[in-house]
């Protein structure tokens, strides 16, 4: 019941931990603007302002982004987007990133120019980094800055937009990530 109403809240303490849209944990669109702006995540209709300009903002840009890639390649991409938007998108949230990180660096290994192969997959690699290995706990206080920068944010927001380049197409040619 506590944990009910401390996530509706978005700014109680619950067992003496504060749950709140602005702490390092929420890594979403949301919280950064909330954390960087003038808004305050204690008005309601400050939250969802923010909400709506990031599921504007980034949903606008991945429509267009997408536009080339065939109907399961956009879906893998609204998939890994949900964390971005998710006003308190802790950590465990984007594990929806990681089967676009896998196909993608996957995809990159196979790659028929060498060039492309290697850039595209260490930008997947360092998404992934940035998701999953950037914390207060494993870097102590450049960590946790780098966290109320939304590091894992930027992470899935690269990692998305490699899968976009990777998976765009010119008229008149198909795709070349097959159902991906």
């Amino acid at each position: 019941e506590e944990w009910a109403a401390a996530m509706f809240s978005g700014t109680q303490d619950v067992n003496s931990v504060r749950i709140g849209f602005t702490t390092r944990e929420a890594q979403g669109l949301p919280s950064f603007l909330l954390r960087k702006t003038e808004l305050d995540e204690k008005k309601p209709s400050h939250v969802f302002f923010a909400i709506f300009l990031s599921v504007l903002s980034i949903g606008g840009a991945w429509a267009w982004l997408s536009r080339r890639l065939s109907p399961a390649a956009q879906w893998m991409g609204w998939i890994a987007l949900l964390p971005a938007v998710q006003p308190l998108a802790w950590f465990h949230v984007f594990i929806f990133a990681y089967p676009l990180l896998v196909l993608g660096a996957e995809r990159a290994l196979r790659e028929n120019r060498r060039e492309a192969r290697g850039w595209r997959f260490a930008g997947f690699v360092f998404a992934a980094l940035l998701i999953g290995a950037v914390t207060a706990k494993t870097m102590g206080t450049l960590g946790g800055e780098l966290e109320l920068c939304s590091v894992k944010l930027w992470g899935l927001l690269l990692a998305v937009a490699i899968w976009a380049l990777m998976g765009a197409v010119r008229p008149g040619q198909t795709s070349h990530m097959g159902g991906l």
